[in-house]
């Protein structure tokens, strides 16, 4: 089994690379190629992005107890839908203070930019993930003790695999509060 945390990293590490490389691969095929450069980097792009959700649901498996899983999946989903509109509003104001900055002409928006900026963040975001990120409560340094969990029988629905233990553990976050 791969860890989740990993695979993530793993994600949204090329993710973030393919959108990064997508201006250069777009001048590549501007400039008499065929759009195979661009074409590929964008596939590489979107397989990098497909492992998001299934990884997501394999931590929350771990992390969150079933009666609270539909609560948490809906503000984690909610978040996507909010950044992707955080996104539509801010990407035409940074594409005009890229103009000129981002290695095309200043009469000519900086859609460059744009794509630099975003991937500049996506692995600004692995660092925290990098280090904060664990794929369940027993790979979690901070928790307290075994005997703070309470295990939750859950049935996966799976003829092969009959059930799925969950632990509910008390964590010590870094003030040394336990919660």
């Amino acid at each position: 089994v791969v860890s989740s945390r990993l695979l993530m990293i793993i994600g949204v590490c090329l993710w973030s690379l393919a959108t990064l490389g997508t201006p250069i691969m777009a001048e590549l095929s501007s400039n008499g190629y065929i759009l195979l450069p661009l074409l590929s980097i964008r596939a590489i792009m979107g397989a990098a992005e497909a492992v998001v959700l299934p990884t997501m649901q394999r931590i929350l498996a771990n992390w969150v107890p079933p009666e609270k899983k539909a609560t948490t999946l809906a503000i984690i989903l909610s978040g996507f839908q909010l950044g992707t509109v955080s996104a539509y509003l801010v990407s035409p104001w940074l594409m005009d203070q890229m103009s000129g900055l981002d290695g095309g002409a200043a009469d000519i928006e900086g859609w460059r930019g744009m794509f630099y900026i975003y991937g500049v963040a996506g692995l600004v975001w692995l660092l925290p993930w990098y280090f904060l990120a664990k794929d369940s409560p027993s790979a979690n340094n901070n928790i307290v003790s075994a005997e703070d969990c309470t295990e939750t029988l859950v049935n996966t629905m799976i003829e092969d695999d009959a059930s799925l233990v969950f632990q509910e553990c008390l964590v010590e976050n870094e003030a040394g509060e336990i919660t």
